[in-house]
């Protein structure tokens, strides 16, 4: 919804503009003739901008489809996601390497018609021809990439979806996820099946890795290396107040990236280096040092010097002595996020470019396959040799395998009114810990904040202790009795634990007791949900909660002095009315 914010701007701009005019022209005294019309004009013209922004958002949005989709729920993930660790993936034991180009906003757009783009002349001959000799999936049988999902339109969403085969749909801004503490702790993607399998890992940028959430993102999920601009700084390839664009131009990175690679390859561990360029980013891409000056649309010139650098790149590792041992996976992350070059082409004909090159396995496939950014995840493993069972991962599809995908079987529009739909599954399985986020603004009659600014825990603990912390408060051996007030004519209500961790991640009971009675028993473990049932009386729900396995530093180890007992790291306790959950 970026794009729409963007362009209602300059009608807003203009509405507030004259409203203010209008302002000034009311408190004029002695108005003439002309000043009483602009009263009348002036307003009219403010009205029908907001009317055409309005108009604009609809058609070119769907406002009141995306608004009416997001509060329904989808069965897609439920019924069709698949796992990774509930599946076989084995290899013949090779433990190829794999290099990941991520080349920013690049598709199929840019090459000449000819050769299945949109322009008059190539400008991305480079790319093109690398796909001619690769495997490159494409919808036609010309030069042709992958669409773009809802949830994987900016760069962030992109990364996400296409390492875990889901798009990014959780309850915060598009780049907010830095302000969290964990990024999708339910998931597991490639990354983290690529460190199971004992690899290196390593991501490259050129801008600070900690925007979006991006590094938080890498080492929770693989446990990758980070090499960004402050990286670039502290290791003196560029002066410590270095900083163009986003960060250090392309062509930098790449020269770094030869570096990291060597380095990488001199170990005996398999690795996976994987990198993202910036210098084609909206809005109009950025002119570096090397690009040419032979188009009069500068965008024209980023999308070939980038075409250069990466063909340059990839010609380099080919003369490695890894090589042999190493497939190269290119692709764009999202389509353009401007009008530059793609003017008048309509998003679902603006395919993101792939490539795979030196890659294991010969698809059944090539062409005529329309695949999503979902279909990257388990497409790479297979290049890399690695046999899927079922050929699926997330709600992605192997393309090597020929089997259909998603976007084959119900469509692209179709596909995305599912995926613009809330889901259950989707926050419970993949978010837990922002599971809250929704819940308390739609079901919760009361909510026990342990965490942050909002921490009222205090208000509802009758007994037992619990120490608070910036993401959470631990709580201890001993009962912990709450008494929660709650507007509500049920007689009983849903309680929800939010265990945000366990202690040192070990095992956990809990038990729960009303009036003396145990009402509910569990166990949880790390990040952990837990549900149950509680009596209201005179509108307030009183329970205490016993946490058996509670342990101590001085369990674990003798030599630590601190005797008490943890067991849980409590994020919230929502209060619900029986039958929302």
């Amino acid at each position: 919804m970026s794009s729409a914010v963007e362009y209602c701007l300059p009608y807003v701009f203009v509405a507030l503009l004259i409203s203010l005019d209008v302002c000034i022209w009311n408190n004029r005294e002695n108005m003439g003739k002309k000043q009483k019309v602009l009263t009348v004009l002036l307003p009219l013209a403010g009205f029908l901008s907001v009317i055409g922004a309005v108009i604009y958002v609809q058609s070119s949005y769907d406002m009141i489809g995306y608004l009416t989709n997001k509060n329904q729920e989808t069965s897609l993930y439920a019924q069709n996601y698949v796992d990774p660790r509930s599946v076989a993936i084995a290899d013949d034991g090779q433990h190829r390497n794999l290099i990941y180009i991520y080349v920013e906003s690049m598709e199929n757009t840019y090459a000449d018609i000819e050769s299945g783009g949109k322009q008059e002349v190539n400008y991305m001959p480079n790319l093109t021809k690398l796909a001619q000799e690769n495997v490159s999936f494409s919808a036609t049988d010309k030069l042709g990439g992958f669409l773009s999902t809802d949830g994987s339109g900016w760069t962030m969403g992109a990364l996400f979806t296409m390492t875990s085969g889901v798009p990014f749909a959780f309850p915060v801004g598009n780049n907010d996820m830095d302000k969290q503490e964990y990024f999708a702790s339910g998931i597991y993607n490639l990354g983290d099946f690529l460190k199971d399998q004992g690899y290196t890992q390593e991501f490259m940028c050129g801008s600070d890795a900690d925007f979006a959430g991006r590094k938080n993102y890498l080492i929770q999920h693989g446990d990758y290396r980070i090499f960004d601009l402050n990286t670039a700084r502290q290791k003196g390839y560029v002066p410590e107040d270095y900083f163009v664009w986003w960060g250090v131009e392309d062509y930098r990175l790449f020269d770094m990236a030869k570096d990291e690679i060597t380095a990488l390859a001199q170990s005996k561990q398999p690795f996976n280096f994987t990198m993202l360029t910036v210098d084609l980013h909206h809005i109009g891409g950025y002119v570096c040092d090397r690009c040419p000056d032979a188009y009069t649309e500068s965008t024209a010139n980023v999308v070939s010097c980038t075409d250069r650098l990466v063909y340059e790149f990839v010609d380099w590792c080919q003369k490695q002595d890894f090589y042999e041992n190493t497939t190269i996976v290119i692709t764009g992350d999202h389509p353009r996020m401007d009008n530059c070059l793609v003017d008048g082409v309509a998003y679902n004909d603006r395919m993101v470019y792939n490539c795979y090159i030196n890659s294991d396995k010969e698809p059944n496939v090539m062409y005529g396959r329309t695949s999503t950014s979902m279909d990257v995840f388990p497409t790479v493993l297979s290049a890399m040799g690695y046999e899927i069972e079922g050929h699926r991962l997330g709600l992605g599809t192997d393309l090597f395998s020929g089997k259909e995908t998603l976007v084959e079987q119900m469509g692209i529009d179709a596909l995305n009114a599912k995926l613009m739909k809330s889901s259950k599954f989707y926050m419970e399985n993949f978010a837990p810990e922002l599971l809250h986020l929704i819940e308390d603004a739609f079901t919760s009659l009361n909510t026990v904040y342990f965490f942050g600014e909002e921490y009222n825990a205090d208000e509802y603990i009758t007994e037992g202790i619990s120490v608070p912390l910036g993401h959470g408060s631990w709580v201890i051996g001993e009962p912990l009795t709450l008494d929660i007030p709650v507007d509500t004519k049920a007689d009983q209500v849903n309680i929800r634990l939010h265990v945000q961790e366990t202690f040192r991640g070990l095992e956990q009971s809990y038990v729960a007791i009303q009036d003396g009675q145990e009402i509910a028993t569990g166990v949880v473990q790390g990040n952990a949900i837990a549900d149950f049932t509680v009596t209201v009386k005179d509108g307030h729900c009183v329970f205490s909660l016993f946490f058996p396995d509670a342990v101590s530093p001085h369990d674990l180890d003798e030599t630590n002095e601190d005797m008490t007992r943890y067991s849980l790291l409590m994020k919230t306790i929502t209060v619900t009315e029986d039958g929302d959950r």
